[in-house]
């Protein structure tokens, strides 16, 4: 009796492993589903705000939307709720004031709102409209070296019924906090009922906007022009 040759036993073999491969349905076309979710549907960390503001549904904490940001760097467009203001021209302007008429202008630091010359100027369009008259005189100036901007003037503190006594006081992003001017990186601004003066300056560096000198007055700080 004669043996099979070593070639057709090998030949044997090899063409049973074939069929057994293509019969076998591939492991990885049916392996179990991983119990975590894709990383395309987790939340990144960079894209949810660690701040968060209080309303939405059932009052609960929601997260924050980010601040808007100007050509200006990193300048924020828009502050808190009212408390954002712009300066385009001598015109069209905001200044921050007491919320409530006959409101004290220091005592007001944390609490002033936005009023603008204008109703819904691009960039404050939440802001309260001014008093009408409260506005007198405004002069306009651009610095396009230091690139900042401001306007100063004269005002009628019986329009909102501010005191005389009222000696005034210095608002800026502090105080107010989270108070912004549209589209630059910081703004002082002095409002004085006794003299019925104010200054108000946007800058895109806050060295340029000098804050430390509050007891200084408008004439001080910033100068410019006062004359009615």
């Amino acid at each position: 009796m004669h043996c099979p040759s070593f070639k057709l036993v090998l030949s044997t073999v090899l063409a049973a492993m074939v069929v057994s491969t293509a019969v076998a349905a591939p492991a990885s076309k049916y392996a179990a589903a991983p119990e975590t979710a894709p990383a395309r549907y987790v939340a990144h960390s960079a894209d949810v705000s660690p701040k968060t503001v209080s309303g939405g549904k059932n009052n609960q904490m929601t997260p924050a939307s980010p601040a808007a940001k100007s050509s200006h760097g990193s300048a924020p467009l828009h502050g808190n709720p009212g408390q954002t203001g712009v300066i385009i021209n001598k015109d069209e302007f905001c200044l921050f004031l007491p919320r409530v008429a006959g409101g004290n202008i220091a005592k007001s630091e944390d609490s002033a709102l936005a009023f603008c010359t204008k109703p819904f100027l691009p960039g404050a369009e939440d802001a309260r409209p001014m008093p009408l008259g409260f506005i007198r005189t405004s002069h306009y100036l651009r610095n396009t070296e230091e690139d900042w901007v401001q306007v100063t003037g004269t005002f009628d503190r019986s329009q909102y019924l501010l005191a005389e006594s009222d000696g005034g006081g210095q608002y800026d992003m502090q105080a107010p906090v989270g108070a912004v001017c549209s589209g630059w990186g910081a703004f002082v601004q002095l409002t004085e009922p006794d003299n019925e003066i104010f200054c108000i300056r946007c800058c895109k560096e806050k060295d340029h906007c000098p804050k430390n000198k509050s007891t200084h007055g408008c004439r001080g700080v910033l100068a410019g022009d006062f004359e009615y």
